[in-house]
């Protein structure tokens, strides 16, 4: 099931143009990895399967109420529209990009930790299924790399670029949105940050409170 919903959430995503419909259909991908983790029936890639629960939320939150921010001042979510909001919009492009390193999971984020133990819970599975486990460890890379290329490729086209013309003065001079991101917009999204960052440096703090139940669980689950 998890390897299905990583094929179909990438599929649906690479054929549209509407970056909210491209991020919803991302989240099938991420949704199969916690599947996969589950199914790896031990002790790491269960946790792992949990935290990326709470990784994988704690992200696409931060992403959609991001792309909320752009789209008031917008009015469009349409990638083929958006474009150079780097420079009317620095405050959005800043923690986005901070988002988008969660995404790509890159070391000391929260994202990194439940990918790895994920994947080393495939690894390091004891299973006589071995093609299928095989199998799973290869479509679980593929739907991290396209995963990377088409959050990247979103980020790309709305933050760099050419400059949206609602943006711009006939003599090419920037005006900046009338209502730039709010107080309250910036304190839940650095929050949103500040939680991955912390979760990436210190994830026995969660990890600690699965490490009492995982194990019954398994042991249930195998039986």
């Amino acid at each position: 099931m998890g390897i299905v919903n990583i094929l179909y959430g990438i599929c649906l995503a690479i054929s549209q143009t509407n970056i909210k419909k491209i991020l919803s259909y991302l989240t099938l991908v991420q949704v199969g990895f916690i599947l996969i983790g589950l199914s790896t029936f031990n002790k790491i890639g269960f946790e792992g399967a949990l935290f990326h629960l709470i990784t994988f939320n704690l992200t696409w939150c931060g992403l959609f109420m991001l792309l909320g921010s752009v789209y008031l001042r917008t009015k469009t979510m349409e990638k083929n529209i958006l474009g150079g909001l780097n420079k009317v919009m620095p405050v959005c492009y800043n923690l986005g990009l901070i988002l988008i390193l969660c995404v790509l999971a890159i070391p000391f984020t929260g994202n990194f930790v439940s990918n790895f133990m994920i994947l080393n819970g495939l690894i390091l599975n004891e299973l006589e299924l071995n093609m299928l486990f095989n199998l799973s460890i290869g479509i679980y890379v593929l739907g991290l790399i396209m995963l990377a290329i088409c959050i990247v490729f979103v980020f790309h086209k709305t933050f760099y670029g050419q400059t949206m013309a609602r943006f711009k003065t006939s003599e090419n001079e920037l005006i900046y949105p009338k209502r730039g991101i709010t107080k309250s917009e910036i304190i839940v999204l650095s929050l949103i940050v500040m939680s991955l960052l912390f979760l990436g440096i210190f994830p026995n703090s969660i990890l600690e409170i699965f490490n009492s139940t995982s194990e019954v669980i398994i042991d249930f689950l195998k039986v």
